[in-house]
């Protein structure tokens, strides 16, 4: 992972974060408003945006890095069991 030696504000400052998972030089950043990845260069991305719409407390919790992936546990919602992110 990158070094990091100032402060970045990633989403929304009143959702929590619930998980973080270091993949190659990115920091990916669960939080209960969605998930983001913070770069090397300080650079935040909201990977889904859609996912704020579901938030709730728990969204993200016991999420863990393999490879090249990052697996998401998530309640059900319309259908939907674990959803898997295919990091780039």
């Amino acid at each position: 992972l990158a070094n990091w030696s100032t402060g970045t504000t990633v989403g929304d400052s009143a959702s929590p974060i619930t998980a973080l998972c270091g993949v190659g030089n990115d920091l990916v950043v669960i939080k209960t408003d969605g998930i983001y990845r913070l770069e090397a260069d300080g650079t935040v991305t909201n990977l889904r945006p859609e996912l704020a719409a579901f938030g709730h407390e728990n969204f993200g919790k016991a999420s863990w890095q393999w490879n090249d992936l990052v697996f998401i546990p998530m309640r059900r919602v319309m259908g939907t069991g674990n959803t898997l992110v295919d990091y780039p």
